[in-house]
């Protein structure tokens, strides 16, 4: 048995995304052979992390921090300080955000592995994201420009939570671009989830493991569908959020007005007040994890149109396991979960014709729908089952 300390510095359930729910059920189910602890801060002043409803199989160290004591300083001292104790065989650094360089050399002489959930790994923002359309630039390129980005988030956009993280880590000075190349340096490995992330980084750690995430086949399973009516088309995550491309999808069903009888859109939403749309759409709250599994059984197709390099896309097989087809856009951790005519279809980034015709088959081809459906279940059962995922990837990792 093996001693882990989990570092998570936004750790909160239930969870807002998909970097929480692989925390979970990868702690949850190392924590049956190991002793496994997690460290999250309790701060919850702009975000809600080291906010968690219920029980967890694992052992949880809440750090309280506030408005004043939250930054790179007090962090990395007190995370320090917390791991000490514990004294583990192994650390692994989770979701961190801006924070995480100067926690992370504050390690440097414990085997730390850092995973990472998001494409971003030479971004403030953590998502080459700003003003809704994708950037090129990285914290390696121009340094000055993505200073200037992470100023404009704050007192422009306010996101006033990644605008602390950001002065909290004194990331506006050169010497935060040397502490987060260290990082990678100090890393025994890094996880990330496509092959794109592991290229942006292996000239700094040569142990870059692509691991992708999972889901409980469990839970997400097919289930008899006895709509008789209209095609149940469905987006899940933050539609309210312009890097999902909910745009894409809403302007390619206007272009399938002939069809308009046949299908509806049910459309998840998470931060703002929706405004009002076509009648066909329909905006659904923000849907408790433990519920998830209903919404897609009921659904006849799932669609995933990000703009932005989604770094794997578990919405993708969570609509899969549940015997769902799938399309979405040709990016990121996408193209490799979706088999192009096989499990769903693969279109162009933000080609809302290409996005129509792909819905107009589905819409019209039961049949192909259903075959479609099956295959992408396999294909979750061999491939991103959790159970699979643990035994190929996570177990070997913490064997001493």
């Amino acid at each position: 048995m093996a001693k882990i300390a989990f570092i998570c510095l936004t750790f909160h359930w239930p969870p807002l995304g998909g970097a929480w729910i692989d925390e979970k059920e990868v702690l949850s189910r190392l924590s049956k052979i190991h002793d496994v602890t997690l460290i999250v801060p309790d701060y919850q002043k702009f975000s809600p992390r080291g906010k968690i409803d219920g029980n967890m199989p694992f052992k949880i160290i809440k750090i309280p921090f506030n408005t004043f004591t939250f930054n790179f300083f007090n962090v990395s001292r007190r995370v320090a300080k917390t791991v000490k104790e514990i004294n583990p065989d192994y650390v692994v650094f989770g979701e961190g955000g801006i924070l995480k360089p100067y926690i992370i050399n504050a390690l440097k002489d414990y085997p730390l592995i850092l995973r990472f959930y998001s494409t971003s790994v030479w971004c403030f923002d953590q998502n080459y994201f700003p003003d809704g359309k994708p950037c090129n630039n990285t914290l390696r390129d121009n340094f000055i420009k993505c200073v200037k980005c992470a100023v404009k988030i704050g007192i422009v956009n306010r996101n006033l939570n990644r605008f602390q993280e950001f002065l909290g880590s004194i990331g506006f000075l050169p010497t935060y671009l040397s502490s987060l190349k260290n990082c990678y340096r100090n890393s025994r490995a890094i996880i990330v989830y496509n092959e794109d992330i592991r290229s942006s980084l292996i000239s700094f750690n040569k142990n870059v493991l692509v691991i992708p995430g999972g889901v409980d086949c469990r839970k997400f399973y097919p289930k008899g569908n006895e709509n008789t009516g209209k095609v149940r088309i469905v987006m899940s995550g933050r539609g309210d959020d312009p890097a999902k491309g909910f745009h894409i999808l809403r302007n390619a069903c206007n272009e399938l007005l002939d069809l308009k009888e046949k299908f509806d859109l049910n459309v998840t939403w998470c931060h703002s007040k929706p405004p009002e749309f076509e009648k066909y759409i329909h905006i659904i709250n923000w849907i408790n994890y433990n519920e998830l599994p209903s919404f897609y059984q009921d659904a006849d197709l799932c669609v995933i149109p990000s703009i932005w390099p989604e770094p794997f896309g578990i919405a993708a097989v969570e609509a899969m396991a549940c015997g769902k087809p799938v399309i979405a856009s040709n990016i990121g951790g996408l193209k490799k979960i979706v088999e192009n005519g096989k499990t769903g279809y693969l279109f162009e980034p933000g080609n809302c014709s290409e996005l129509a015709e792909k819905l107009r088959i589905l819409i019209l081809d039961k049949k192909l729908r259903d075959e479609m459906g099956r295959n992408g279940r396999i294909k979750v059962e061999r491939e991103y089952n959790w159970e699979v995922i643990m035994d190929r990837y996570y177990y070997p990792l913490f064997q001493l």
